[in-house]
């Protein structure tokens, strides 16, 4: 079957691995119990709680049920809390947020979903762009240059008529996990327990039954684990979040219009031809890949093939976009 439409995940894919395209797009099959890699998930419920908050939702009930573990789930719920405290004298004004859009281009349609659209006081329009990363995010990282070459908000951008700015809302994940508690943590809190029925461990108060644990395994508890993830963002936000306008010119632009030109025509060269080979660089990519087990055995389906042991086909060719676009229009 021919992929009927491209977005920046199919595209990326391509640029990975021609094989893991024709398989993921192609063929449309994903794995019969999911496969979806730990960071990818990270980033969706992230996204996922600003959508629910701004739809008068509990961005709290869905991380804590959505998260991929317990331990994600106060990562997130913490990050989630930290970020409205740091940013409240700044907050967003969006016009509107998680919208589907789709544009033509060269005869090819090109289909996403952005994040948000909001308007300056001054009148100016932009784009927001919500990203989670383990990279450094500091003035002086490389992670602000890279994104002048960013394909999926150049993608928004085309969509929205080069829009004069776009936002980009970054979150660093945390690095640091539970860990031991030291003798004199310990010791303190249990004298805090004995006199009070509670102690405190990083500025937070902990009933003594929820200490239980603690005391028996002398490791923080993920209660524990969260308030020091707390104190730490406390104490070194700029670590944890940054926002930047990355402005991109109209040659930026156009590069890309000249990037996705080539590449959609190799992916349809590579349709043709029956083309699609496989790129063992890209087998340990965010984990392992969902097709290593067909890649390795040498047990790649053909098309047409009934799905292998194990996997199964989707309905839909990019899952991601489960709403009616938004925005239809020609771009020449």
């Amino acid at each position: 079957m021919t992929v009927e439409s491209y977005t920046n995940s199919s595209l990326s894919c391509a640029r990975l691995c021609l094989q893991k395209y024709e398989l993921q797009y192609g063929q449309r099959l994903e794995r019969a119990f999911g496969d979806e890699r730990e960071v990818l998930q990270v980033g969706h419920v992230w996204h996922q709680a600003f959508d629910v908050q701004a739809r008068g939702g509990d961005p709290y009930a869905m991380i804590a049920s959505r998260a991929p573990g317990a331990r994600w789930a106060v990562k997130l719920a913490r990050l989630f809390a930290a970020y409205a405290w740091y940013w409240s004298a700044q907050p967003i004004a969006l016009m509107e947020t998680e919208t589907v859009f789709s544009f033509e281009l060269n005869g090819r349609k090109y289909e996403g979903q952005r994040d948000g659209r909001l308007k300056t006081p001054d009148g100016r329009r932009g784009l927001i762009e919500r990203k989670t990363t383990s990279d450094a995010i500091d003035a002086a990282s490389d992670y602000w240059r890279k994104l002048a070459l960013d394909v999926q908000v150049g993608l928004y951008g085309i969509a929205e008529n080069r829009p004069d700015f776009i936002l980009y809302d970054v979150v660093r994940k945390p690095t640091i996990n539970p860990k031991g508690l030291t003798k004199a943590d310990l010791a303190r809190m249990r004298k805090e327990v004995e006199r009070d029925g509670s102690a405190v461990y990083y500025a937070e108060r902990f009933d003594g039954s929820l200490l239980a644990e603690a005391f028996a395994t002398e490791s923080e508890t993920l209660e524990l684990y969260g308030a020091r993830l707390t104190a730490d963002v406390g104490d070194r936000p700029t670590y944890y979040f940054a926002r930047r306008e990355v402005p991109r010119t109209g040659p930026e632009y156009d590069a890309l219009l000249v990037d996705l030109d080539r590449q959609v025509r190799m992916i349809e060269h590579a349709e043709r031809e029956g083309l699609w080979f496989r790129n063992p660089d890209a087998c340990e990519t965010f984990g392992t890949c969902a097709f290593f087990s067909l890649c390795s055995n040498n047990a790649v389906p053909l098309r047409g093939a009934p799905p292998p042991e194990g996997f199964k086909r989707r309905q839909h060719v990019h899952p991601e976009l489960v709403r009616e676009a938004t925005t239809t229009k020609e771009t020449t």
